[in-house]
């Protein structure tokens, strides 16, 4: 009977301290493990722009041609709309799959620095998905989107860059994929 006794004794006593605690401003969520490492993870991904993290080979493939096209300045409509066809008729999107690509490549690269140095950072998480068959067609696409001006320096560099990433033969053959 004592040892009950003893054993509800040390639960209530517990049970107070952790209250007082709580009441006193500690957070007991704190003491979470797996809260602690989600936040953890959360605070790491939060800290990176969202550009970094792309895993599919088509919002690549869009927010490239959208930075090659977007870098000599602002897209203006007629831009906008020859951007548009270019990724319904060469990536196989649907129009409204392709405007929505297209509006939020232009929101990523909207703020932050130029990714002219940055194509290898970019394609690093999903550049294991490419195919041999993509990196062709989007190598392509990426040197054709300069059609109205002669290319700048900057277009040159990203498309260079993204040749260079590319450089060793792939072993996939596919077509472009939403998934």
């Amino acid at each position: 009977m004592h040892i009950i006794i003893s054993v509800i004794t040390a639960i209530a006593a517990l049970l107070w301290a952790l209250n007082s605690l709580q009441r006193s401003g500690f957070d007991l969520n704190a003491l979470n493990p797996f809260l602690w490492a989600r936040r953890k993870e959360w605070e790491r991904k939060r800290n990176t722009r969202p550009i970094y993290s792309l895993e599919h080979p088509i919002e690549i493939a869009a927010v490239l041609v959208v930075a090659v096209a977007s870098e000599g300045g602002a897209l203006l409509r007629s831009d906008r709309e020859r951007i548009a066809g270019i990724l319904v008729k060469d990536l196989k999107l649907t129009e409204d799959y392709a405007r929505e690509m297209l509006t939020l490549s232009e929101h990523m690269l909207r703020d932050g620095p130029s990714i002219n140095n940055e194509v290898p950072k970019i394609l690093a998480p999903a550049k294991g998905k490419f195919t041999a068959a993509q990196v062709e067609s989007l190598a392509a696409i990426l040197r054709a989107v300069p059609t109205s001006r002669p290319p700048t320096p900057g277009q040159l560099q990203i498309i260079t860059s993204f040749e260079a990433c590319f450089a060793q033969p792939q072993q996939n053959n596919g077509e472009w994929k939403r998934d």
